[in-house]
């Protein structure tokens, strides 16, 4: 719990670092699935390169701060998530109040992981699977 208190100050990460984690998160799922031939490779280098476009211009980025991460140790603790799902699950949760409050539809919580979209739903988020719409 003292390295969690001395590291809060150091989660309060800039926008270009939150961009970085999400763009390498999502690009590492493309990479194997290129080499391994299930998706052609130019698919693939159209698909990191829509993203990265994406990421640049339709994305809103959410700042990890005390509160999120406070959350987060809770849901981690409640759901046995590992560290950065249950930030995930807790930026998630933020964002989708503030879509409730204003009016907006729920947000949609997307994921693969069998344990994180439990807990998205134990939590009252919506959630999908993309593995549940594969051809």
């Amino acid at each position: 719990m003292k390295l969690v208190r001395q590291g809060l100050s150091v989660l309060r990460i800039q926008h270009q670092v939150m961009k970085c984690i999400l763009s390498a998160s999502q690009l590492w799922r493309l990479s194997p699935l290129s080499r391994g031939g299930t998706i052609d490779p130019a698919d693939a280098s159209y698909a990191i390169a829509t993203f990265k476009n994406d990421l640049q211009n339709e994305y809103n980025i959410v700042e990890v701060t005390e509160t999120l991460v406070n959350r987060a140790i809770t849901l981690a603790e409640t759901h046995g998530l590992r560290g950065y799902d249950a930030v995930q699950l807790a930026a998630a949760y933020e964002v989708n109040l503030l879509c409730t409050a204003s009016g907006l539809l729920p947000l949609t919580f997307v994921s693969a992981d069998t344990e994180l979209t439990v807990a998205a739903t134990t939590e009252g988020l919506t959630v999908d699977d993309p593995n549940l719409h594969l051809l």
